[in-house]
């Protein structure tokens, strides 16, 4: 992604959901679930704004640096 500001599109994050291999796509939901709960249940000022920006950047810049690691070890 050239502009990390910019935001991906729903048909772009389903691309990028579809190349994950399960082991890594189960990892990552549980990552969002531990996110969520933290969410839900800390007592720290965390805002709706905050969480939904840490998932979306999952989506965004964590998942496709994981699959281009993924496929220069391929190399």
């Amino acid at each position: 992604m050239e502009n990390p500001n910019e935001r991906l599109d729903l048909d772009d994050i389903l691309a990028i959901i579809e190349k994950l291999p399960e082991e890594d796509a189960k990892s990552f939901l549980k990552i969002i679930y531990g996110k969520l709960g933290n969410f839900k249940y800390s007592t720290e000022d965390i805002t709706k704004e905050n969480i939904i920006n840490d998932i979306e950047s999952i989506f965004s810049e964590k998942i496709p640096k994981l699959l281009q690691i993924r496929e220069e070890q391929k190399k």
